[in-house]
């Protein structure tokens, strides 16, 4: 960050606006990935404001807006930055590369407010989006990165659902891709999940092996989430193998990554975690403590929802009523194109009803000039026809 900040004093004078609201945006990122969401979202909208003649890539940015205020649970707000990316994305006909990205987005917020089925529908049409970005988009590395984290995604939500089987054909099919490209964040993410599956399966030995290869990644993250993720998760394994003081120590590290990041809804998972571990290890004091953060953080959690609750109904609303615009767009230009492809029958038919009249015409022409000749050279050898009976 001290280099974009160096860059940016440097060139104040001699880069257009559109260049250093896309530098503006990346510091943003790094900003979120390592320190707290708050302060980039300042980024972003400073970023934004540079933006506002191009929209180069306003709708990128909009759509990361919606991630970080999603982290911080203000999925109304998350829910209105998405509508605003997918405004500029109509607005600058981009291709389907961001539309792919959108509805992951989309996806991923609908997952944080227990709306799975419609997070895993969502995730569906952003693979397919993706399926019909043009090649050269697809072999950017940042668009297999995103496909990557989708189906990482995609991944969670099965876990969530208890649909274990689902989930380990979809890691298999990822792993493969994310070690290959070396997503690192994506690496420890994924052998996380497969510890996590071990777990709910009581094969604490496979889940130990998993959470071995993930910590061989762990000084080549960068960002914070996937590693409280991995704390968190490691945590749990170890008080499912009754290593409470272990199990204490990850867990308490998850809870101060997600504290420092302003994730509610992750710190309240890790205070819960954490309350159950000082229950097991005979600890009723520290127990009580984090009780009382998990409440708190549970009210809090309750009063951004019920905030929310009203705008995100206007949002889905809005995007519902959009999705219905689109399909009857469809119908209509399908309509269209039969009614196009009948006039064109019939207009082929026509004409060549025209070409075989003209033919017809020709041939009857032609017959009556060689009858003409025929008669000619009859009466001049005076030779009489036979009359007809």
């Amino acid at each position: 960050m001290e280099l974009i900040d160096s860059f940016l004093e440097e060139n104040s004078t001699g880069v257009s606006n559109t260049t250093v609201a896309y530098i503006l945006f990346n510091k943003a990122r790094a900003i979120e990935r390592v320190k707290s969401g708050e302060e980039a979202l300042k980024v972003i909208d400073e970023a934004l404001k540079l933006d506002e003649i191009s929209h180069l890539f306003s709708h990128t940015a909009h759509n990361y807006k919606s991630i970080v205020q999603m982290n911080s649970s203000n999925f109304s707000a998350a829910f209105e930055s998405l509508e605003r990316a997918y405004d500029y994305i109509e607005y600058l006909d981009a291709p389907n590369y961001y539309k792919h990205k959108h509805y992951n987005n989309l996806s991923v917020i609908y997952y944080r407010v227990d709306e799975i089925e419609k997070a895993i529908s969502n995730q569906k049409l952003s693979i397919e989006f993706y399926e019909k970005t043009k090649p050269e988009y697809k072999e950017l590395i940042s668009t297999k990165q995103s496909l990557a984290s989708i189906k990482t995604n995609l991944t969670s939500m099965y876990l969530n659902n208890n649909e274990l089987e689902k989930a380990k054909a979809n890691i298999d099919s990822t792993l493969t891709e994310v070690e290959k490209n070396k997503f690192y964040n994506l690496i420890v993410r994924n052998y996380t999940f497969y510890s996590a599956i071990y777990i709910k399966q009581d094969s604490l030995g496979l889940a130990e092996k998993y959470f071995d290869k993930a910590s061989g990644y762990l000084d080549k993250i960068i960002d914070m989430n996937y590693l409280g993720i991995y704390y968190l998760e490691k945590g749990r394994f170890e008080m499912a193998s009754k290593n409470y003081d272990e199990a204490y120590k990850s867990c308490k590290e998850g809870f101060d990554i997600f504290d420092r990041r302003s994730y509610l809804p992750r710190k309240k998972i890790c205070a819960d975690c954490l309350y159950e571990i000082s229950q097991a290890n005979n600890n009723p004091a520290e127990a009580l403590e984090w009780y009382k953060i998990s409440n708190t953080l549970n009210d809090s959690l309750k009063s951004t929802s019920n905030l929310n609750k009203i705008s995100q109904i206007e949002s889905e609303n809005k995007f519902e009523q959009e999705i219905a615009l689109l399909e009857e767009k469809a119908k209509r230009e399908k309509n269209n194109k039969l009614f196009l492809f009948i006039v064109f029958c019939a207009t082929l038919l026509f004409l060549l009803a025209l070409i075989r009249i003209y033919f017809a015409e020709k041939q009857g022409v032609l017959y009556c000039s060689r009858k003409i000749t025929f008669l000619k050279k009859i009466s001049k050898r005076k030779i009489l026809l036979p009359s007809k009976q």
